[in-house]
């Protein structure tokens, strides 16, 4: 009889120890959802600056070729003013 009064003793006291486990373990995972959702938004946030950064790029490589074109342009307009 003794022994069955401990054993529901130990059963119940494991589960209100298995009961603050399993809150702390949903805590954990919803701390890590909150944690890839934060991620996910700074991926939403880096990926359209690098794609202006990108933008940027391609642009300032067409007025360095618009500069060298210039460039190239006046040079050959005073070669033919000077003939």
């Amino acid at each position: 009889m003794a022994k069955r009064y401990i054993l529901e003793f130990i059963l119940k006291g494991s589960d209100k120890v298995s009961k603050p486990t399993a809150s702390a373990t949903k805590a954990v995972g919803d701390f890590n959802k909150q944690v890839t959702l934060a991620i996910k938004s700074l991926n939403g946030v880096t990926k359209p600056v690098s794609s202006a950064a990108k933008w940027m790029d391609n642009f300032g490589k067409h007025v360095d070729k618009a500069k060298v074109s210039t460039e190239k342009f006046n040079k050959e307009q005073s070669e033919l003013a000077s003939e």
